[in-house]
C-alpha cells in the first residue's frame, strides 16, 4: 500500500468494544447519544443504524485527517455507505462508474 499512499479510514461506532479493540485505532467508540449528536451536527460523511441503537459511520474529520497526511483513503463500509459517499462526491471521477 505504501507506493499507492493508501490508508484505511477508521469508522465510528456506538457498538461495544470487542476483545482488544482500541479507540481511534479500530473504531472511534462513542455512546448512542454522542453518535446521534454527531449526526445532528452533520459530522458524518456517511452513517447507518445497523441494528437498533447500533450505529456505524465515517466521520468527515477522519477523512480530512488522512487527506492532510496526503493519503488516498480506503473505506471499509457497506454498499449503501459507498453509494452515499459517491453521491456526495459526484464531481469526482470514479474508476467503476
Amino acid at each position: 500500500m505504501s507506493e499507492l499512499n493508501l490508508a484505511f479510514s477508521v469508522s465510528a461506532t456506538s457498538g461495544p468494544r470487542r476483545g482488544k479493540e482500541k479507540n481511534k485505532e479500530h473504531y472511534y467508540f462513542m455512546t448512542v447519544s454522542e453518535f446521534k449528536n454527531h449526526i445532528k451536527n452533520d459530522d458524518f460523511l456517511e452513517w447507518e443504524e445497523v441494528y437498533r441503537d447500533n450505529f456505524y459511520g465515517t466521520l468527515k474529520s477522519e477523512v480530512e485527517r488522512l487527506w492532510a497526511q496526503g493519503k488516498n483513503v480506503i473505506f471499509d463500509i457497506d454498499v449503501v455507505g459507498g453509494l452515499r459517499i459517491k453521491k456526495k462526491f459526484q464531481s469526482v471521477p470514479w474508476p467503476f462508474s
